[in-house]
């Protein structure tokens, strides 16, 4: 059950990942480890890292009231 709860969170989060302009380097269990800049080097990484991030949060809001649970997201 966990597991295809992640798997729903993490391929939402590789299309705001793609929509914003980041870049998913690795999932380590129910880590999600992404980064704007990278490969290449853009002057607007920090607003990329930023929808990203937000959309996240808001997904993980929506992913809650659709499915009742409380699961929360911590963003570093």
């Amino acid at each position: 059950e966990l597991v295809t709860m992640l798997n729903t969170l993490f391929g939402e989060w590789d299309n705001l990942c793609e929509k914003t302009g980041c870049e998913k380097l690795k999932t380590i269990g129910d880590c999600y480890v992404a980064a704007a800049g990278v490969p290449d080097i853009t002057s607007d990484h920090w607003e990329r890292i930023m929808e990203f991030a937000i959309s996240m949060i808001e997904s993980m809001k929506k992913f809650n009231e659709i499915t009742q649970n409380q699961l929360q997201v911590r963003i570093g």
